[in-house]
Parts: C-alpha cells; structure tokens; sequence
C-alpha cells in the first residue's frame, strides 16, 4: 500500500495553495488528505503544529506510512515506488548550505513509518516547539532529529534525494537538470517579509 499523503493549512494566505497543491495530487492519482487546523498565531506558531497534527495523523493511520508535505508544494511526478524503497523509521533530505557547507534536514517532505520511534521523535519535537517558540520549527525539527538520534537506540533515518523537497529556486541553481519530484514553492519566504517588514 502507498504512503498516505498528508497537509494541513490555517486560514489566511496559505488557503491559496491548498487547490494547487491538490490538484496535482489527484493528477497522479495520489491518496491524500488535506485538513484545516485551527490558526495558532503567526506563521512561525502555525509551522509548530506540524509534529502535533502528523502524531494524530498517525493514530487515525496506525499501521499507514505517512508522506507528509507543507501546502505550498507541487507533486511534480509520481514519488511511488521509489520512496517504498526506503526502509526508515523518518525520512527526510539534507541540504547543505553553499555558503558554509553546514546541513540542515528539511521537514517540507517527510516521510514517516509506523514505528514507536517516529512517534517519539514526533513527541520530542512537538516539545521542542513548545520549549522553543521562537525557534523555526525547521530549527526545531533538527533538534529533535539531533535528540532522538542521540537517546533512542536504533532510529533509522532515510535521506531523501533532493528531488523530493526541490526549493523550486534554490535547489534549480544548486543542481541544474534534476528534475523535482515534489517542487516546494517556499511562501513563508513571502509571509516573513510581511510580517517583519
């Protein structure tokens, strides 16, 4: 059986992407669920529900891989089969920053498997945001990777090839002629300006 995708958004400036994203979801035929949560605050407060939403996701799936997207991302083919192939209990990419070669595990495509372990991880980092709130919650998803790989024996993690959280602007530049997978169209970028403008 596929993952499950899953996505939520908040009212505001993130509805506008629920259609596209949905659309091509159902071009592929892909499952999926898309829900409206509740808006927490600002868009750093709305990011940190994502590990609280994915641990009820998993209890509504107990048995269920989970392929978790932020909103504003375009599936841009099929991510199945080869995402079956990886055997992990959280999977993610790692991207290296060019300018100082430091890596940073990105939570816009994540896919999670229905272990103890994930929900664990998924625990620390709900934690994490609430210990931390004004953390990014991308900040905060590494702690927990961090955490978790240090304190849980056996946490199995699976890169993810670049393809599969493709920064459409970023990622085209860092690998000319790859082909995104799932293309991440970056709108907090947008939002933040706004917001501290």
């Amino acid at each position: 059986m596929q993952p499950l995708i899953v996505a939520y958004y908040t009212p505001g400036p993130y509805e506008s992407h629920v259609d596209e994203l949905r659309s091509t979801l159902l071009y592929f035929g892909l499952e999926h669920e898309i829900d409206e949560l509740p808006a927490a605050g600002d868009w750093r407060a709305n990011a940190h529900l994502r590990p609280a939403y994915l641990a009820d996701k998993r209890l509504k799936h107990p048995g269920r891989r989970l392929l978790s997207l932020d909103i504003d991302a375009r599936v841009r083919s099929n991510p199945f089969p080869a995402l079956e192939q990886i055997e992990c209990d959280v999977g993610f990419h790692t991207h290296i920053r060019p300018n100082s070669g430091a890596s940073e595990p990105l939570p816009g495509t994540l896919l999670l498997c229905p272990t103890p372990r994930t929900d664990r991880l998924l625990g620390t980092w709900a934690a994490l945001n609430e210990e931390h709130p004004s953390l990014n919650d991308r900040d905060n998803f590494a702690a927990a990777i961090a955490d978790c790989l240090m304190n849980e024996p056996g946490l199995i993690v699976g890169e993810l090839g670049v393809e599969f959280t493709f920064i459409f602007d970023t990622h085209r530049r860092m690998y000319p002629g790859r082909k995104p997978v799932i293309e991440h169209m970056q709108a907090s970028r947008r939002l933040r300006k706004e917001i501290f403008a």
